[in-house]
């Protein structure tokens, strides 16, 4: 997995996962968000479009996360899944607990209100 971040816009976090969200990939994600986000909680887009495998290590590593981004009065917003990251919400029956959209746009226009 790799992963792509910049934190330079005082309103989100942006970051985009390239390849598998496996349950080893799922650790490094969660140390980079707690690590990028700890001294300051806030808004976090992750960028699912270049994310080929969701694995349930990643799904839990992503409820965990939004957990403490939403306790924090924040919002975690998915996008660019593909179509198999999108079943994986739709048959694990998750999706209705993130934010989802389609594209960066839209993510923005979601923290920008």
């Amino acid at each position: 997995m790799e992963l792509i971040y910049d934190d330079s816009n005082p309103k989100y976090c942006y970051m985009r996962v390239n390849g598998s969200l496996n349950s080893a990939a799922a650790v490094s994600l969660e140390q980079a968000i707690d690590e990028i986000c700890h001294d300051n909680m806030n808004n976090l887009i992750l960028d699912l479009g270049g994310c080929d495998l969701l694995a349930s290590g990643g799904l839990r590593v992503l409820l965990t996360m939004a957990k403490k981004i939403m306790a924090a009065k924040k919002k975690m917003i998915l996008c660019h899944l593909n179509d198999s990251v999108k079943q994986v919400f739709q048959l694990s029956a998750m999706g209705k607990l993130f934010l989802i959209v389609d594209n960066l746009d839209d993510a923005t226009q979601m923290i920008d209100g």
